[in-house]
């Protein structure tokens, strides 16, 4: 009986501290893929963390064409959103990237390589987690950005719309002699990093849930909406 109510009581914990959110991707307005995004609260090294999964993957009209299907797995620090590990596994026609972090001696760096993720840093899952669970007066108007090896400025350009928060980044690459982690990253990395490309994260003002995602690459727009 009483394991019973341990057992309630850890469900309930873990509904409360667990959330989920999925978005439909369209280009032009054509459905294109589905996005899956979810957050846990969790224990990383005996600290309070939580687990950022993001799950992509082609709609079955777009699979016949360009097959997608792609996971990033991101722990932060709940306190600081200090990243303590990443991992990613994304294929597509031709290409297929598997990476993982180690985190030794306080430091997370990439297996099998001497690149770092340093402290203070977010990554685009992270920061998308920081603009949602961040107060529109406390987001900073500029963080550092990391994204396999590679080092940015984010500019953050704030705006408020009706019932939402809409925030503009600008990626900025801070040395362009460093080499990425891998040559050939996955076609949504690639496209969010690319130069010159528009990116825009809505959230509403009441729930913080983030409603949509769009970017734009020269004539090419796609947008992520929460259903």
């Amino acid at each position: 009986m009483e394991m019973k109510k341990i057992l309630i009581i850890l469900f309930i914990n873990f509904y409360l501290c667990s959330e989920q959110m999925d978005f439909n991707v369209s280009m032009y307005g054509l459905p294109m893929a589905n996005v899956s995004i979810e957050f846990n609260d969790i224990l990383f090294d005996n600290k309070n963390a939580v687990k950022l999964s993001f799950d992509t993957y082609t709609n079955k009209i777009t699979s016949k064409i360009f097959n997608v299907d792609n996971s990033y797995i991101t722990v932060i620090d709940k306190k600081n959103y200090n990243i303590f590990s990443f991992e990613k596994k994304t294929t597509q026609p031709g290409l297929t990237n598997i990476i993982k972090t180690n985190f030794e001696n306080d430091q997370v760096k990439y297996h099998n390589s001497e690149y770092i993720i340093p402290k203070n840093y977010f990554n685009i899952f992270s920061l998308l987690y920081y603009l949602s669970k961040t107060s529109y007066d406390q987001v900073k108007e500029k963080v550092k950005l990391e994204r396999e090896g590679l080092i940015y400025d984010c500019i953050i350009k704030k705006a408020i719309k009706d019932t939402n928060y809409i925030y503009n980044l600008e990626f900025i690459k801070v040395d362009n002699q460093i080499a990425p982690l891998i040559e050939h990253t996955d076609i949504f990395t690639w496209a969010i990093f690319k130069d010159n490309s528009k990116k825009s994260i809505i959230i509403n003002k009441d729930s913080k849930n983030i409603i949509s995602c769009e970017f734009k690459i020269g004539l090419t727009s796609l947008r992520a909406k929460k259903y």
